[in-house]
Parts: structure tokens; C-alpha cells; sequence
């Protein structure tokens, strides 16, 4: 009866001109509040939210160091690199130094397990434990450890390319600020050694090589000059006969292809004993690893805002299939 005179109520303001009062937007805002308050659903996902973002403060804190490097590329071909890969156990090796090459020196077997075999002070004063002891992996046959080891600490070191600036940035995330920051420097440190080693050897072979084909192409080069020497010192006028000239020509050509087989030879042998006697670093520091003061997880706030709406989501879509059954089952009836 109260809504009848209201709504007669408002007709006869109308028709005498008089406005309704207009709403007063706190009170809506108040009653808009209220019902959210009052709502189930709402309750129950700030009382979600708040337990997941209480329960991600026990969860342990993960802290991520990055550091910038920009690796040396060779400018000169670097010989049997199959090889070079073939040591850090890179099966699908592309056949040229690039940086998906040294972002996979980073991230190879070789690399990691000799992370997981050092000693880091972060860890504590016990020199005897290694970052494969902090793991949990204290029992079993080493190379099972390590195995288990790989896995697990692949998903802490992460790497991303800039094809376009010719950098690699180099990610780290660890228990402290500290440990990733150690754990970071470790990680470059022992890429770059082994892979300037191993370029050191293969250029080492690849001298021994070539030192091997150049007294070969000095020997030829030798032979066929004194060919032609002899030829000209045996037919002084060979230019009166065709069969001379042509074989003079031939001779001519032969000590040419050696002397241009002997450079070559020369030029690679020289490459290859700068690249032995080099003892420049393979990966140049751009920004050294920086020491993070803020954990990357948990975080709490966005748990709990995730939770809260994972419960509405679900409790939203739990109404509209009760309703759409209930509508279902009446059409039926």
C-alpha cells in the first residue's frame, strides 16, 4: 500500500510540476555497500582472498638477480664447431657461434653441474655443501643426483636474447639477494671460462690441422714452380711450337692454383694460432648481476585478489547452472 501511495504520490508531484527530490549518491553508494556486505558470495571471497594472501607469506621467498652480457661472436669462421657444441651437449647445434649458442652454453648439462657441485658462501660457512646438498639430493648415485639436480635448477636460471643489440640477459632467482647474485656470477664465470676453453682447444686442433695442409701446399707449390722452371730451362724458344706454348700455359696455371691453395692455407694457419694464443673473455659484462631488494614471489596482494576472483568466478558460474536447470526442468514440467 506504502509503494501505491508513493507511486500516486510521485504522479501528483508530477502533475503539479514539483521535481522529486533527487537521490542522494552516498546513500546509494551505502546501499550498494550494504548488499555487498550482506551478499554470500562477497564474503566468502574476501575471506578467501585474505587466507591466500596470509598463506603465501609462509610460501618461501624467491629472489631474482639479472645481469646483461654481450658474447664476443668471432668475426673469422671458427673450425669443427660441431665439436665446441658437441662439449656442452648441445645436440641440436645450428653450425654457427651465435647467441642462441651461448644461451645454450648457459643453460647445457655442463654448466649447471658444475653449479651444482660448487660451494657458495650464501649457503653457509660448511664447505662442504654444495648447492646439490641444498636441494634435498644428499643420497644416490652422483650422476642420478645430478640428473634430478638439472631439472630442478633449470627452472631458476632462465635466458632471453636481443638479436637486434646483440645482447644476452641472464636470469637468476634464489632462496636469498645474496645467493642469486653469487649464483648469477657463478653462472657467467664458468660459461665464460668454458667456453673460451673450448674454443682454445678446437683452435688448437684446428692449427695442428693446418699446419699439417701447409707443408702439404708448400711442398706442391714448390714442385710445380720448379716444373715450370725446368720447362723453360729445357725449351728456350717454345714459343715457335703450339704443343709447347700449350703446355707451358698448363704448367703456368698449376703453379698459379698452388700459390693461391698456399695462401689461403697460410692465412687460415695464421687465424688459427691467434685464436690458440687468445685470452680474451668470450661473454663482456654490460650490467653486472644486481643485488634484488624486494622477493619476486610470493605476493600476497595479488594471491589474495586472484583467489577472491577465482570464487566469485566459480560461485557466478554455480548460479547460472542451477538457473539454467531449474528454467530447463520448468519448461519440462
Amino acid at each position: 500500500m506504502g509503494w501505491v501511495n508513493g507511486d500516486v504520490l510521485t504522479k501528483r508531484n508530477r502533475m503539479g510540476g514539483v521535481s522529486p527530490e533527487p537521490e542522494n549518491p552516498r546513500g546509494s553508494i551505502a546501499v550498494w555497500a550494504s548488499r555487498i556486505v550482506r551478499d554470500t558470495t562477497t564474503r566468502l571471497a574476501v575471506i578467501i582472498g585474505l587466507a591466500a594472501g596470509l598463506l603465501s607469506l609462509l610460501l618461501p621467498a624467491k629472489y631474482s638477480s639479472k645481469a646483461v652480457v654481450f658474447p664476443q661472436l668471432p668475426s673469422t669462421p671458427v673450425g669443427n664447431l660441431a665439436g665446441i657444441a658437441a662439449q656442452f651437449g648441445l645436440a641440436n647445434f645450428a653450425g654457427t657461434l651465435t647467441l642462441s649458442f651461448y644461451d645454450d652454453v648457459i643453460s647445457s648439462s655442463t654448466v649447471l653441474d658444475s653449479l651444482l657441485i660448487r660451494h657458495y658462501v650464501a649457503l653457509g660457512s660448511d664447505t662442504n655443501a654444495s648447492l646439490l646438498t641444498d636441494l634435498g639430493y644428499t643420497s644416490g648415485p652422483l650422476s642420478k643426483r645430478l640428473e634430478k639436480g638439472r631439472k630442478k635448477l633449470s627452472h631458476y636460471v632462465s635466458t632471453n636474447d636481443d638479436e637486434a643489440a646483440g645482447l644476452v640477459t641472464l636470469t637468476i632467482t634464489a632462496s636469498s639477494p645474496e645467493f642469486a647474485v653469487e649464483l648469477a656470477d657463478s653462472v657467467l664465470a664458468i660459461a665464460n671460462r668454458l667456453t673460451a676453453d673450448a674454443l682454445v682447444q678446437q683452435a688448437s686442433i684446428q692449427r695442428a690441422y693446418l699446419e699439417g695442409r701447409l707443408r702439404e701446399a708448400r711442398q706442391d707449390l714448390t714442385d710445380r714452380e720448379n716444373d715450370l722452371q725446368r720447362f723453360y730451362e729445357e725449351n728456350r724458344t717454345y714459343q715457335q711450337s703450339p704443343a709447347l706454348v700449350a703446355r707451358e700455359a698448363r704448367l703456368h696455371r698449376e703453379a698459379d692454383m698452388s700459390r693461391d691453395l698456399y695462401i689461403s692455407v697460410r692465412q687460415q694457419y695464421d687465424q688459427a694460432r691467434l685464436s690458440e694464443a687468445r685470452n680474451v673473455p668470450s661473454l663482456s659484462f654490460i650490467g653486472v648481476p644486481t643485488l634484488p631488494y624486494k622477493p619476486d614471489w610470493p605476493k600476497p596482494l595479488l594471491n589474495g585478489v586472484l583467489a577472491a576472483l577465482a570464487v566469485i568466478s566459480l560461485r557466478f558460474t554455480w548460479r547460472q547452472w542451477r538457473r539454467t536447470r531449474h528454467h530447463t526442468e520448468s519448461d519440462l514440467s
